[in-house]
């Protein structure tokens, strides 16, 4: 955190964090800087960028979604979805398969080397949680997740995402 020194109105030297410091976007948005260019060079480590992660994530949790559905629950448009499982499909992470009952679907499923990928990336996700909170409580971490889905749920619900 860099300190700014300034004169406050009366004249007296006030030395503090500088004002960006001390705004919630600005913080938001440099932890989330660092966070991210960390966590991609680990992942790419593994053959995975840090725009397939999202995709990955879902089909990790449950594989066999649809375009659509992978689209929705990673909160991307389609045309990203599309080129993201181009590229994953020639990195040989997943395969695509239409759907037997609708045609105009495919479906999205991980392969063998998608699923040995997850295997080596939530040792990667694990070491940058616990890094990231290291000197947090428990309970300051449960808190610190509480208050990070009411923030995403008021962005949510303003009509800012």
């Amino acid at each position: 955190m860099s300190t700014t020194r300034r004169l406050d109105a009366r004249g007296v030297l006030d030395e503090g964090p500088s004002p960006k410091e001390q705004t919630l976007g600005y913080m938001l948005w440099d932890a989330t800087r660092h966070f991210t260019r960390e966590f991609a060079r680990r992942i790419a480590r593994h053959g995975l960028n840090f725009g397939q992660f999202p995709f990955m994530r879902e089909l990790w949790e449950e594989d066999g979604l649809t375009q659509r559905e992978l689209a929705d629950r990673a909160g991307m448009r389609g045309p990203t979805v599309v080129v993201a499982i181009q590229r994953l499909e020639s990195d040989g992470m997943v395969r695509r398969e239409r759907s037997a009952e609708d045609r105009r679907k495919t479906h999205i499923f991980l392969t063998r080397k998608g699923r040995d990928v997850f295997r080596k990336v939530v040792p990667e996700i694990q070491f940058i949680n616990d890094t990231l909170t290291r000197e947090f409580t428990a309970a300051e971490r449960r808190a610190l997740h509480a208050l990070l889905g009411k923030l995403r749920n008021n962005i949510r619900d303003s009509g800012l995402a």
